[in-house]
């Protein structure tokens, strides 16, 4: 937030509290002396930015290494990267590499950390994933999570952490939803042509990541909110008939009442398992 005019004023009146400064009463916007007044109040403002943003800098730098922290292990985990030279003695990488490469190779998108302590002894489960080709989320290979579990430097000998990545828990979802017959056909396709999936697209941003956080739990009556709000749905007019989820190949369906938590993290619902019908009211 910019304070240059609270800044400015304050030297305006600084400048009227002294007798030997009434020769600078110019009114005019571009005056030497209103300009000068300007220009401090400019530079008192970016400083002052600078020093805000720096605090907060360096408080998330202390919070991230603080012993045992969680945001230590996620900070550390994301700068994971996937076939760089690591350096074990001074914790750092080469800098033999370009940004693209950087990039490319910090290949975990998504971690989450759960501390528990067991007989005064603190364990983390850590939960990761990366990204596939099409951005999409995915589970990160043995080998390669190996290679991780030996690059995390623990910061306490106290602590002991298990690391998981896995396919994403599938999901089964049945709906009836009842719809406005002037907006959506009755295959559920806008009749003004502009979404063929108008449903199912708002289930999948409800699922998405920046809606929904990695290790969350899906909540029905969310989903249902989700839905109800894509243009054409009648009033408190979406039931889900039947909804299931499971974490294992080949799946074994456990029904969801109202909430689960995937044990991957994430969650795959594909066309077929995604079974839309669209009524209209008599």
């Amino acid at each position: 937030m910019s304070n240059i005019q609270e800044y400015k004023e304050k030297q305006i009146a600084q400048k009227e509290s002294l007798p030997e400064l009434t020769s600078l009463d110019s009114s005019s916007k571009v005056s030497i002396w209103s300009q000068w007044f300007y220009i401090v109040g400019f530079v008192a403002n970016s400083l002052k930015e600078l020093f805000t943003l720096h605090k907060t800098e360096i408080q998330a730098l202390i919070k991230a290494q603080k012993i045992t922290n969680i945001d230590y292990y996620r900070t550390i985990l994301f700068a994971y990267r996937d076939g760089h030279t690591f350096s074990r003695s001074a914790l750092e990488y080469s800098d033999d590499y370009t940004a693209n490469e950087i990039a490319a190779a910090q290949i975990i998108k998504r971690v989450a950390v759960q501390a528990l302590k067991i007989e005064n002894r603190l364990s983390l489960f850590v939960k990761i994933a990366t990204e596939d080709a099409n951005g999409k989320l995915t589970k990160i290979d043995e080998a390669t999570l190996t290679r991780i579990e030996n690059y995390v430097f623990v910061n306490s000998n106290a602590v002991q952490i298990e690391y998981f990545s896995d396919k994403a828990d599938d999901l089964r979802i049945e709906l009836d939803v009842y719809i406005d017959n002037t907006i959506l056909s009755s295959d559920g396709v806008r009749i003004d042509g502009t979404s063929n999936t108008p449903v199912a697209d708002s289930i999948t941003t409800f699922l998405a990541d920046k809606n929904f956080k990695f290790d969350g739990e899906i909540v029905l009556s969310q989903l249902v909110n989700a839905i109800q709000k894509v243009d054409g749905i009648e009033s408190e007019a979406v039931r889900i008939v039947n909804a299931e989820a499971s974490y294992q190949t080949p799946a074994s369906w456990e029904t969801i009442t109202e909430r689960y938590t995937a044990r991957s993290g994430y969650y795959d619902l594909t066309e077929e398992n995604l079974k839309i019908n669209y009524l209209i009211k008599e």
